[in-house]
C-alpha cells in the first residue's frame, strides 16, 4: 500500500537493487535538467491518495526543488529520504567526467545545504542517518510516524560510486559468463 517515487539518476538506478514487493506501485520522473520537479511530483502524488509516498532522492535534487515543500498542502503520508553524498554523484559513475580532470569542479555541484534547517523551516520531520545502523534503528520509525518527515542519509560519494559501479561490473562478468554457455 506504498507508492514509491525514485529521483533522477543514481536514485532510479538504486531501484534495480531492491527485491521491491508486490502491490508497490513504483514511479519516477525526468525533468529538463534531470532533476527539476522531481519533489514537487511526489507532493502532488501524496496529495491525490491515502498511500504512503516515499520520495528517494539525491541532495541535488532535493535541494534545487525544496520549493515544492512551500505550499500549505504537504500531505501527511508524505516521506522523503534524501541520500546526501553531497552532490552529483551520478558524474561518479557514468563514464567520461571522471576522466575529465574536472569531476569536482564542474560536474559534481557540491552543496552543503543543511537539510535538517530546511525541514525546520517547513515544519516536516526530521531524521538524520549517517551509518547502516542508524538507518536500520530508524527506517521503521519514520515510515510509520504521523506527519511529513524527511530522512538525510549522509554518505560518502566516491564510496558509494566505488560499491556501484563494482556491482554492476559484478553483474555484466556473470551475465557475459552466462551468454558464453
Amino acid at each position: 500500500n506504498t507508492m514509491l517515487h525514485f529521483g533522477a539518476s543514481t536514485p532510479i538506478r538504486y531501484s534495480n537493487l531492491l527485491n521491491l514487493k508486490k502491490g508497490w506501485e513504483v514511479y519516477s520522473n525526468r525533468g529538463v535538467g534531470g532533476i527539476d520537479g522531481v519533489l514537487s511530483t511526489a507532493v502532488g502524488a501524496a496529495n491525490s491518495t491515502d498511500k504512503l509516498v516515499c520520495l528517494v532522492l539525491g541532495d541535488l535534487s532535493f535541494c534545487y526543488d525544496s520549493n515544492g515543500l512551500w505550499n500549505k498542502y504537504i500531505p501527511e503520508n508524505l516521506r522523503i529520504i534524501v541520500i546526501n553524498n553531497e552532490g552529483g554523484n551520478i558524474f561518479r559513475i557514468i563514464p567520461g567526467p571522471e576522466k575529465s580532470g574536472y569531476l569536482e569542479e564542474f560536474f559534481e555541484t557540491q552543496q552543503y545545504v543543511n537539510i535538517d534547517h530546511l525541514a525546520g523551516a517547513y515544519n516536516l520531520g526530521y531524521y538524520l542517518c549517517d551509518d547502516q545502523e542508524g538507518l536500520e534503528s530508524q527506517l521503521e520509525g519514520f515510515l510509520s510516524q504521523k506527519g511529513p518527515s524527511i530522512m538525510e542519509v549522509c554518505t560518502s560519494g566516491e564510496r558509494s560510486a566505488k560499491a556501484l559501479t563494482e556491482y554492476f561490473n559484478f553483474n555484466r562478468t556473470i551475465l557475459k559468463q552466462e551468454l558464453k554457455r
